[in-house]
């Protein structure tokens, strides 16, 4: 996608213009009463916006307590309802065979117009990650009470999104972020970065001695390896004040790592998880855990399909033959025209595996599916894959190529392990 487009898309996520306060106050109103008895402080401005609606930052009058108070736009079920029906009859004409996949995903989007519901998930979640993350992770506490069908009352979680601030942290040891790269550029260079010597720049005197530690280790280890080696030297005190800065500097890289583990967590051993983890969602705390905000859209998977689909994790992780993953992958429920073991091998480790620089060729992709062709995708592994992808995406975007099958690999291992229920 053009970096234009990209741009464009990423303010979708939670910076979209936002709604008049006089309307957004109405709505608080009528579903909770008079604003001035409820809250002592209510920002009139929004901290973020998107699609359905927006939030704004409150402090309780009856505790003092900051929350977030998110509320769904007047008009939005209506404009949901006709995009819906547009989509609907557009996939109708164009691509009718993908229309069991828009069906999964406009019956998950009508999800987040009842914030009832994601006040259920939330509180689900909440209970289940909580006792096991909470070192690593925050999840919102909401205050039912203060909550309805069309607004939410959180707790507030303070910090900005965390994409932005690994992109930051990344630019001070000197490694390269520049968005302009295209993803086969950025691991062409990552795979030739481990044979190519160090050589230090002409200017290594000028330039600070972290950003020359991660820039020459990024060269000679690869990037992954490059934050491990730069938390490590921080943590023997390799320069003044390097107590101060070991924290963020490890958590650069071990963050993205906890955030695909809780959600491997939620999808295999819980059974409810986040289906939109996206940038969006994700905060930055000053106390150096990550905030997973906005449970609108969440997926409950039964124990037959996550039982199918943690015993696809565990062979694309293992990296089994073809025959064995694709056996697995048609367990799942997806069915192609010829049934080929070769084509459901790869396309399941493009969908969960780590990213190679061959699945990056168009012509990979248009001699992969001169093979063979899907003709049935399940829903439940629908949304699975979109968090991967997601998750996937963020971790490109802070230049690191994980395995989601990798990472996810012990909670499947555990859903498979635990047996029928």
């Amino acid at each position: 996608v053009p970096q234009a487009y990209r741009t464009q898309f990423k303010v979708l996520q939670n910076d979209v213009p936002s709604e008049d306060f006089a309307a957004i106050k109405q709505v608080v109103e009528e579903e909770l009463g008079p604003l001035d008895e409820l809250f002592e402080e209510f920002s009139e401005s929004a901290c973020g916006a998107a699609s359905i609606g927006q939030a704004h930052v409150a402090k309780l009058r009856t505790t003092g307590e900051t929350v977030v108070v998110k509320v769904q736009y007047p008009s939005a079920a209506r404009i949901f309802l006709a995009d819906a029906h547009c989509l609907r009859t557009l996939i109708s004409l164009a691509n009718p065979e993908a229309l069991p996949a828009f069906e999964e995903f406009e019956k998950q989007l009508a999800l987040e117009l009842d914030y009832r519901a994601e006040l259920a998930n939330l509180t689900a979640i909440f209970d289940a990650i909580m006792p096991t993350f909470a070192d690593r992770v925050t999840v919102p506490r909401a205050h039912s009470t203060l909550s309805t069908g069309r607004v939410l009352t959180l707790e507030y979680l303070p910090g900005p999104k965390l994409e932005g601030e690994m992109r930051r942290q990344m630019a001070e040891l000197g490694m390269r972020v520049d968005e302009s790269e295209s993803m086969r550029d950025w691991i062409q260079r990552l795979e030739a970065q481990t044979t190519q010597p160090a050589t230090e720049a002409d200017d290594d005197e000028r330039e600070p001695w972290r950003a020359w530690l991660g820039r020459v280790g990024a060269r000679v280890v690869g990037i992954d390896a490059a934050l491990w080696v730069v938390g490590k030297v921080l943590a023997t005190g390799g320069a003044a004040g390097g107590a101060g800065g070991l924290r963020s500097q490890e958590e650069l890289r071990t963050c993205l790592h906890s955030l695909v583990e809780v959600h491997g967590f939620e999808i295999f051993v819980h059974g409810l998880f986040n289906a939109d983890p996206h940038p969006g969602n994700l905060i930055a705390m000053g106390d150096g855990k990550v905030g997973l905000i906005d449970y609108g859209q969440c997926k409950r998977l039964e124990e037959g399909p996550r039982r199918a689909i943690a015993e696809l994790m565990v062979k694309v992780a293992d990296d089994a033959p073809h025959a064995e993953v694709a056996a697995a992958f048609r367990r799942v429920g997806v069915r192609t025209e010829h049934g080929g073991d070769e084509f459901l091998g790869k396309m399941a480790r493009l969908m969960f595996g780590r990213v190679s620089v061959e699945m990056l060729e168009p012509k990979w992709h248009r001699d992969l599916h001169k093979t063979d062709k899907m003709t049935h995708y399940p829903p439940d592994l629908l949304m699975v894959h979109r968090v991967a992808l997601i998750l996937r995406g963020l971790s490109v975007a802070c230049r690191e190529n994980v395995s989601i099958a990798e990472l996810w690999r012990p909670h499947a291992a555990a859903a498979l392990d635990a047996g029928p229920d």
